[in-house]
């Protein structure tokens, strides 16, 4: 099941800039937008705070290379860290077996909006995605984020299946610090 969303993930990449029969082998595609994701965002609830930090790297893959965003989150509840993956954001975007994934990763752009696969490690590894998009917020930005599940978790026979939703919150607006 790992292999085929690493598969979706590499292929998705693509389709972001360009198709793939547009692919120039040797060609490094850049993002732009993806610029204006990069940073720390944070969304703060009385006691609940949540931070994405989200970081711009060059994913090579067999002929080409693309830009995308590797990332962490920290949720705090009432005042108690529940969740910190923060110290994964720099992993290498380039070396994505036996499970070396950031715990937030884009896979695709549609116009302003990215598509992020979540890693929730706090619900056994459970997998979701979210639906992003950035708008001008004064002299900074508002980050939508939009969290659902993806139906992709594989569950072993004899193995309790992962909670119903997930361990941070879902639907939020963040701001770029």
């Amino acid at each position: 099941m790992a292999s085929i969303l690493l598969c979706t993930w590499l292929s998705q990449e693509v389709t972001a800039q360009e198709t793939l029969d547009d692919i120039v082998p040797g060609t490094y595609y850049q993002d732009h937008v993806i610029t204006n994701y990069a940073g720390t965002w944070k969304w703060t609830s009385g006691a609940d705070t949540f931070t994405v930090v989200l970081v711009k790297k060059k994913r090579n893959l067999d002929k080409y290379s693309v830009d995308v965003l590797s990332g962490g989150y920290r949720y705090v509840k009432n005042g108690v860290e529940i969740v910190n993956t923060l110290n994964v954001v720099n992993k290498d975007v380039n070396n994505v077996v036996n499970g070396n994934f950031a715990s937030l990763r884009s896979i695709t752009r549609d116009g302003n909006g990215f598509l992020f696969l979540f890693m929730d490690i706090i619900h056994n590894n459970k997998w979701g995605h979210v639906h992003a998009e950035i708008t001008p917020y004064g002299n900074t930005y508002q980050f939508t984020w939009n969290l659902t599940g993806t139906g992709l978790r594989y569950v072993p026979a004899g193995t309790t299946p992962p909670p119903a939703g997930y361990s941070v919150p879902d639907d939020i607006v963040l701001i770029k610090q």
